[in-house]
């Protein structure tokens, strides 16, 4: 949504799909896996592997991916920074979404964060 409105308001240059595709996949995958896959279960190390998961999709694939294919980046000027970026941001992740399971500030279905599965 952001990448639309962004175009909309400053359209510096053509517009890019692919990087809206990829923002909503960032999201979409852990809540997918938590809701579907993973039974409900919100346990830090579900919580923990489902973002994995989809950051290592997102941002360690497909985002270099569209990078080297739009611009010509080569991958070994890409990854090395990810993968330094991914080790820190993914247990942040986690731990700013299972902390905010435990307050309560998500309340989907009376489901607590931490429960048995």
């Amino acid at each position: 949504m952001g990448d639309l409105l962004g175009y909309f308001i400053n359209p510096l240059g053509a517009y890019m799909p692919h990087f809206t595709l990829t923002s909503f996949l960032t999201g979409f995958i852990p809540g997918f896996m938590v809701f579907y896959i993973l039974k409900r279960c919100r346990t830090l190390p579900i919580i923990f592997i489902s973002i994995s998961i989809g950051q290592l999709i997102s941002s360690l694939i497909l985002v270099p991916y569209f990078i080297n294919l739009l611009f010509g980046v080569p991958f070994t000027v890409l990854m090395p920074p990810r993968l330094v970026s991914q080790l820190i941001n993914i247990p942040i992740y986690a731990y700013f979404i299972k902390t905010l399971l435990n307050y309560n500030a998500v309340k989907i279905r009376k489901i607590e964060a931490g429960t048995s599965c």
